[in-house]
């Protein structure tokens, strides 16, 4: 016997839930007119300086689901004073809808005017930290274009610390300037990608973990028992892109040995109505439905840092 995952698609043949490549939604979403950081552009100048507009930004995900965990020690286990700890893992899986891009621009620094010359040639080597995002809550891995099986999204960074997007080059950056220049300041500029999104879906979760990597090294509390909420491995092989393991949590720790695999479901019209959870951990054979906890609607928007957009640096009058 094996739990059934009611909306989800399954093979006649294996058993395997699956996705087909339009069962999820894909967008494209606008740019904003309200650009952050501390050279803000209108849209038309974005596009003179760095090339950046609508035609020229990836597809998404019509929906992402991002982990919002965290842990708290709970104890030692064993009576022996060197045994290890364990963990409750507690928090939300939350579905985000992308609703717009907006815009970073900060200056990295400004060259004097009595610092040019007629003729210039810089050779330097980039190595700088540049806060694009300061204003992200959080920071994302998202798959652009493509399937909707880009809907796992791995956040890498938390809101108590902000996003801070870091770019270091090894390779030397040659620039070469010829010409009068007029006696003009420059300003060396940088412009990088967040995504604001609707919060639409939260699914809660509430486990306990430890790291024997045995049978009994995870739990949770209520629901059927575990013959009844058993899903086997291989009929999860073909939606292993919606899984989740290694989750950073605040704190600079992580939710141990636990693998969630997220399962949506979508009506007719694409729209998410539905997210089912299956929990496994380290050396498990089987994955096990996640049947308790809340979950359900919710509201709310965030600023994300979008890392597929790699950030672009020019030089241009100040």
């Amino acid at each position: 016997m094996s739990y059934v995952f009611d909306g989800v698609k399954r093979k006649t043949s294996n058993g395997e839930y699956y996705y087909l490549d339009d069962d999820m939604p894909t967008v494209r979403v606008p740019i904003s007119s309200n650009c952050h950081g501390d050279r803000p552009m209108k849209p038309e100048e974005l596009n003179n300086v760095f090339g950046v507009r609508e035609e020229t930004m990836p597809s998404l995900p019509g929906y992402f689901t991002v982990p919002d965990l965290y842990h708290k020690w709970g104890g030692k286990y064993g009576r022996d004073k060197g045994s290890s700890d364990w963990y409750y893992i507690e928090g939300d899986m939350v579905v985000y809808r992308p609703i717009e891009w907006v815009p970073s621009v900060v200056r990295i620094k400004t060259i004097p005017k009595n610092e040019l010359q007629t003729t210039i040639t810089k050779e330097e080597v980039v190595d700088t930290t540049i806060k694009l995002y300061a204003r992200a809550d959080l920071s994302i891995e998202l798959s652009a274009g493509g399937s909707g099986l880009g809907m796992a999204a791995k956040a890498t960074a938390t809101a108590e610390i902000g996003a801070e997007f870091e770019t270091k080059s090894s390779k030397t950056d040659i620039r070469k300037q010829e010409g009068k220049l007029g006696g003009t300041a420059m300003n060396e500029l940088a412009v990088g990608m967040l995504l604001k999104v609707e919060e639409v879906y939260r699914r809660s979760i509430y486990v306990w973990v430890d790291d024997r990597k045995k049978g009994d090294s995870m739990g949770w509390g209520g629901g059927p028992g575990w013959y009844e909420i058993n899903v086997k491995d291989k009929h999860l092989r073909s939606v292993q892109k919606l899984q989740f393991y290694n989750i950073r949590t605040p704190g600079g720790g992580s939710t141990q040995h636990l693998y969630i695999q997220t399962l949506p479901v979508f009506d007719e019209n694409k729209k998410l109505k539905d997210l089912h959870i299956a929990l496994s951990n380290a050396t498990w054979e089987d994955w096990y439905a996640y049947v308790v906890g809340k979950k359900g609607p919710s509201q709310g928007t965030k600023l994300l840092a979008y890392r597929g957009f790699h950030p672009t640096i020019t030089i241009m009058p100040a």
